[in-house]
């Protein structure tokens, strides 16, 4: 149930697998803006105010996509904010 990432601002590498998973009041990934590697798959899913548009723009600084280990489904549609 998390609504931010703040106080993870200086992460800047996940060794594994990260997912963001079936957070309903999560909006913004921004606290994540330093990180830059992820070791495995980077899966966000089923984060209903988080927009999707959000979601892409962490798998692009990671330089991660749909074909490279990023995987998303279920998070807000329409406009980026």
């Amino acid at each position: 149930a998390l609504t931010t990432f703040t106080g993870l601002g200086k992460l800047a590498s996940i060794g594994s697998d990260f997912e963001i998973r079936s957070n309903a009041m999560l909006t913004s990934l921004a606290a994540l803006s330093q990180l830059s590697t992820v070791g495995g798959d980077l899966d966000i899913f089923n984060n209903v105010t988080l927009p999707q548009c959000r979601a892409q723009a962490l798998a692009d600084q990671l330089g991660i996509g749909l074909s490279g280990g990023f995987n998303y489904l279920g998070n807000a549609v329409g406009p980026c904010p």
